[in-house]
């Protein structure tokens, strides 16, 4: 059965005597064997399922596993002893035969025929084999709860022990199986896969939230480089071990330990156990062995927590007097402001008002003020030269304070109230079912005491409770209506100014060089001519090829284009566009966000921007392939044009 090396299987059996000693038969036999069982808490189960996963060949499990697992990477599924509930076996079969499973699935129910009890079972399973094989369907399997819903297997069972001979209870079985069960199967699966056809109409919503979620997630690379560059800079020590892709901290810094104290946040004086910053890591899918006892590290971990507070506290005071940061992508020198706008709702408590809070990056400059992304911060270093503060055109907190509320808050208030009327109409019906439902309910019951009290038969306090609870379910739902009513009562007020700025362009950096190779440590600036060049042929060659694409460059999403096909299909592209050609810049947040969407990012490189003929080469999955070399302060990185050309396709423009 699991000759061939990658083949698994999974054994299920009911009782943990029976686990043991089908562990100890197959160790003895030279098998490598994982077991889980109910007396195993969570992180246990979770590393006998990486273990499985990477190193085991078979799986022993009671039904503490039959629930929440995935294990569509193995094919070979044994009952050893059959459960007398119906949804427990097919919760066992569903942990193999599921999205995602690639191969043919077998599924072995081992029954004692020679007992009454085995018999029933024997029985009930021919019968389910013959459905599938005169449907020609495997999803009978899918809907074995449903389908002996009305069949009583529990009292069948019982009944075939007090039965006066196994050919009457066989007689009972079979009496029962044959009483409409082939048609109720048959309109199982008709109703399963008219449900499943229906579901395939969202596929689209459901494909646009799946490529909204990836785009917007934390990136993992990004977690990774605040805590290692803070942590270090916090007087922490972090070493990466040689064998395993994870990290090992020294002992805590004294000034977060200060700080998890003032914040009643539970952290050791250190780490003994190895930690990730991708949780993809420490999946039990994952494929990728990490040592036993690693952890994620992220937001939400105390560490982390108490991490953020300190840098959040040693920035402050530097924000509030105003910063001077450098851009080497830039120019013209900026001023900035960030501000924080933020919706409330006319509830009473203080702590709910809050409904929308959202930061923009207010940049002033040669073009005027406008809004961008505070995204684009991460594209800012510490000057490390010396340099005077440029002439740049002063404006006032309360003149930021109203351009930003008339520019951003009122669009944000707008948006807020189209999501909280849809949010608040959902609410609404489902409060006016759910409590006419209860209510009615109490009051049916209530009908029947008053019957009663007709008849002598009255039970006064047991009405009083119950006019009470209808009472008190008429005052709740009230009290949560208005609640609703509160909710859609939607203002803003002025933005406040969270930090503000100087950034500067790098003194050294260069437009675009006129030798291929470009020196390491000399950053380039962007042209934004060329690259408004460059975009603007590539939203016209989408479009050309029946896509619609979006311009998102000011987003901070740190891609340029997301472009959407008639399918709904989306490709993430990032475009960079040069005079003539040579090498390219990528920043260091570009390339994760490139990293991180895969084969479905999408590098446009387009070339002679300031010729009649531009061309344009598109490369997928960038960062398979190319090999950015640091050029400015891990911030910026190059990759050469004899990099670049060696991958993707030229396109006719």
């Amino acid at each position: 059965m699991i000759r061939r090396e990658d083949e698994k299987l999974v054994i299920f059996t009911e009782h943990k005597d029976t686990l043991d000693n089908l562990t100890d038969r197959l160790t003895r036999m030279g098998y490598h064997v994982t077991i889980i069982h109910g007396g195993m808490d969570v992180e246990m189960r979770k590393q006998a399922q990486r273990e499985f996963r990477t190193r085991s060949k078979i799986m022993i499990a009671t039904d503490a596993a039959g629930e929440g697992i995935n294990l569509q990477y193995c094919r070979f599924l044994i009952n050893w002893d059959i459960p007398w509930n119906p949804n427990r076996l097919e919760q066992r079969m569903g942990r193999i035969h599921r999205y995602g499973q690639k191969d043919e699935v077998w599924v072995y129910n081992l029954v004692a025929s020679n007992t009454r009890e085995g018999s029933v079972l024997e029985k009930v399973l021919k019968k389910m084999d013959i459905m599938r094989e005169q449907m020609g369907d495997d999803r009978v399997y899918d809907v074995v709860d449903e389908l002996l819903e009305e069949v009583p297997l529990l009292q069948l069972l019982e009944n075939s022990i007090d039965s006066e001979t196994a050919a009457n209870a066989v007689s009972t079985v079979e009496s029962q199986l044959d009483s409409g069960l082939e048609k109720r199967a048959q309109d199982l699966v008709a109703l399963q896969k008219k449900q499943s056809l229906a579901s395939k109409l969202d596929l689209r919503e459901a494909r646009r939230l799946r490529d909204t979620s990836d785009e917007r997630r934390l990136q993992p690379l990004f977690i990774q480089r605040f805590f290692m560059r803070a942590y270090t800079e916090a007087g922490g020590t972090i070493n990466p071990d040689h064998t395993f892709p994870v990290f090992h901290l020294g002992r805590t810094p004294s000034g977060l330990m200060d700080v998890a104290r003032s914040l009643r946040l539970p952290i050791s004086e250190k780490l003994d156990f190895p930690i990730v910053f991708d949780k993809e890591l420490v999946s039990i899918a994952s494929k990728v062995r990490v040592p036993e006892g690693t952890r994620l590290l992220g937001p939400g971990h105390p560490l982390f927590e108490a991490l953020i507070e300190w840098a959040i506290r040693r920035a402050r005071d530097s924000f509030t007097r105003g910063v001077t940061l450098v851009d080497p992508n830039i120019g013209q020198p900026q001023r900035i402001w960030l501000m924080r706008s933020s919706i409330e709702d006319g509830r009473l408590e203080e702590k709910r008002r809050l409904a929308h809070q959202e930061l923009n990056l207010v940049v002033a400059d040669h073009l005027g003020l406008r809004a961008t992304s505070p995204a684009n911060i991460l594209n800012f270093t510490v000057p490390d030269f010396d340099f005077e503060l440029p002439a740049i055109p002063q404006h006032s907190s309360e003149e930021i304070q109203m351009w930003t509320y008339e520019n951003q808050t009122e669009k944000q208030l707008k948006r807020v109230i189209q999501q909280r009327e849809m949010e608040c109409e959902l609410r609404r019906s489902y409060l006016e079912t759910t409590f006419t439902d209860l209510i009615l309910d109490l009051q049916e019951k209530l009908n029947e005491f008053q019957q009663l009290q007709l008849y002598g038969e009255d039970d006064p306090e047991e009405r009083q409770k119950l006019e009470q609870r209808i009472q008190q379910l008429k005052d709740r739902k009230k009290i949560r209506l208005d609640e609703l009513e509160q909710m859609l009562r939607l203002s803003s007020n002025l933005p406040d100014i969270v930090a503000s700025g100087i950034v500067l362009p790098a003194p050294t950096a260069v437009l675009e060089p006129d030798e291929a190779e470009q020196h390491q440590g000399v950053p380039m600036r962007r042209d934004d001519e060329v690259e408004q060049i460059a975009m603007n042929v590539v939203m016209q060659y989408e479009k050309r090829r029946g896509w619609t694409p979006y311009d998102v460059s000011q987003d901070g999403e740190h891609y340029d284009i997301r472009s959407e096909s008639p399918t709904s299909e989306v490709r993430y592209i990032e475009v960079k566009g040069r005079a003539a050609s040579g090498p390219i810049i990528l920043t260091s947040p570009e390339m994760d966000k490139l990293k991180q969407l895969g084969a479905r990012a999408y590098l446009y490189i387009v070339t002679y921007c300031r010729g009649e003929r531009p061309r344009l080469r598109i490369i997928n999955d960038p960062m398979r392939f190319l090999s950015p070399e640091m050029l400015f302060r891990q911030i910026q990185y190059l990759v050469q044009e004899n990099d670049w050309s060696k991958f993707g396709e030229n396109t006719e423009i």
